[in-house]
């Protein structure tokens, strides 16, 4: 999982670097194997941040790995422009995009696209966001642990 999760933060660090904002990355499960297709949570998690970087336009983003209860959890979080609760269903939908927000960039899919990965791979996709503070998507699945 670490060894994934950095190569986003490598992948996408240019990107958040050329609109003056940071990619951090926090791993708090050290030698963790997750039990899953490595394309397709790559794919997955390549969208998330990516929307991550292009919603916000100061601060950053944080890919962060965390454990607990039986699940890992892979949240990015976001100091983006928000999404307001009455279109947290709707952005999710294909071609969808908030009206009057955000960039004209993109196509309204990635998150199209983000939660129909999450189905395939069996975890669950979810959001919490505030207008004008930022946005966390979290994916979580039941931990199959394996010490290597």
């Amino acid at each position: 999982m670490n060894e994934l999760l950095v190569d986003l933060r490598d992948q996408y660090t240019p990107i958040a670097q050329e609109n003056f904002l940071k990619l951090r990355l926090y791993t708090g499960i050290a030698g963790t194997h997750a039990v899953s297709d490595p394309v397709l949570l790559k794919r997955l998690l390549g969208n998330l941040i990516s929307n991550a970087l292009r919603n916000t336009q100061r601060g950053g983003v944080l890919l962060a790995l965390r454990q607990s209860a039986g699940h890992w959890r892979i949240e990015v979080w976001d100091t983006g422009i928000g999404v307001d609760s009455k279109y947290q269903d709707a952005i999710f939908n294909e071609f969808y995009r908030i009206p009057r927000q955000g960039t004209e960039e993109g196509f309204g899919l990635g998150l199209t696209i983000a939660k129909r990965l999450s189905q395939v791979l069996g975890c669950s996709l979810q959001m919490h966001s505030r207008p004008g503070r930022g946005s966390v998507f979290r994916i979580e699945q039941e931990i199959v642990l394996k010490s290597f």
